[in-house]
């Protein structure tokens, strides 16, 4: 008997071969596109990342009147400093930036910038929104000038850092308040969450000014330059920045200076030359249709001291001060002809020394008086 060896349940081996190539074309078409897909949700979710640290921060100094220090990204999870803002208030405890890999410090010079991670606990945010899509933690660094302090910064100044393109073309920021940097996918100065950097700062890269620890940083301008070819132009870091306090509703418009001004815990209506001054100020009349109320009323010396204010219920309640006689009635033989030092000021509505007009004839009904004091009588 002769077999056939090219044939084998109903295929020959070339067939087989060719079905097994078409299915590699295939396979890898799907692998490739799944490769894109996964690398689009990382770009995706680490954008989203960043969009939503730097919008909690517009929210965080709309409120405040500055930034939170950025947290010590040392610190590693289940430690009290974990995603804690550092105190810095006063700037001498923070270590200058030395050596790289530090988990936050200050730049040596000016500007003074404070590099580290971003607060989640003080803008209240999910831990897991301060890592980008590879395990990397965000960095923050922090115009110094922008710190909390003991008074609110209103405006806020501009910022000092400055951010140039990471190839080096194009325009120069040098007034950032403050940058958000993602080390992207080879995670080159990132802290992991165990507090450590997983790939030590290469200087000899365009990325290594993202992790050397001074006041100047790289930006990718939207990923128009990034470049993953390994070597001196190596760039993956995502990079977001912003040079003021993005304008709320609630902001002044020059255009406009009769909309309502929004100044951080305080609200002025008309305002145009300076910030409210008090909770509610307003520049102008007010109309209320319905109840309004207020247990002071002062002039306008906005110091508690000295502006002189009174209480309302002095005119509009019962107090025994805004009577005109000890028996606490109107009903008595006095009139209220003014207030002063909270009590109504009284005259007996009859003078008892004045003279007594002589009544009017019969026939006659008193309708005022004369300029002499004589009643004026006219026929009734």
């Amino acid at each position: 008997m002769k077999i056939d060896y090219k044939k084998q349940n109903g295929f020959s081996l070339i067939e087989l071969a060719f079905a097994l190539l078409i299915m590699g074309i295939i396979t890898a078409g799907v692998l490739s596109r799944y490769n894109i897909y996964i690398k689009d949700r990382q770009y995706n979710r680490t954008y989203t990342v960043l969009s939503d640290i730097n919008s909690a921060l517009q929210d965080y100094a709309t409120t405040f009147g500055f930034y939170p220090c950025p947290s010590d990204q040392s610190a590693s999870i289940g430690n009290s400093a974990y995603g804690k803002s550092v105190a810095c208030t006063d700037l001498t405890p923070i270590p200058n930036c030395s050596v790289l890999g530090q988990g936050v410090c200050k730049t040596i010079g000016s500007p003074v910038v404070i590099i580290g991670g971003v607060p989640f606990k003080e803008l209240h945010l999910n831990e897991k929104e301060v890592y980008d899509a590879w395990g990397g933690r965000i960095t923050y660094a922090l115009t110094a000038t922008l710190r909390p302090l003991t008074s609110v910064l209103s405006p806020l100044p501009a910022g000092e850092i400055i951010v140039e393109q990471s190839d080096d073309v194009g325009s120069v920021i040098t007034d950032a308040h403050y940058v958000l940097i993602a080390s992207g996918p080879m995670g080159v100065g990132a802290f992991n969450k165990n507090g450590t950097v997983s790939r030590t700062c290469n200087l000899s890269q365009s990325e290594g000014e993202n992790c050397d620890q001074d006041a100047t940083f790289a930006s990718d301008a939207n990923s128009q330059w990034r470049n993953l070819v390994e070597g001196t132009d190596y760039f993956d870091d995502f990079v977001r920045y912003e040079q003021n306090v993005n304008a709320q509703e609630w902001n002044i418009e020059a255009a406009t200076p009769d909309d309502l001004r929004f100044s951080y815990d305080r609200v002025g209506i008309g305002i145009t030359d300076a910030d409210p001054n008090t909770d509610l100020h307003v520049v102008g009349d007010i109309m209320v249709d319905d109840w309004a109320k207020a247990d002071t009323v002062c002039n306008g010396d906005t110091d508690p001291a000295t502006a002189e204010c009174f209480d309302p219920e002095d005119i509009a309640g019962s107090k025994s001060g805004m009577r005109c006689d000890s028996n606490s009635s109107l009903f008595g033989d006095q009139a209220m002809i003014g207030i002063a030092n909270e009590k109504v000021k009284c005259k007996l509505a009859i003078d008892p020394a004045a003279a007594i007009p002589a009544p009017c004839p019969t026939g006659y009904l008193a309708v005022g008086f004369l300029s002499t004091g004589e009643l004026n009588c006219q026929l009734f």
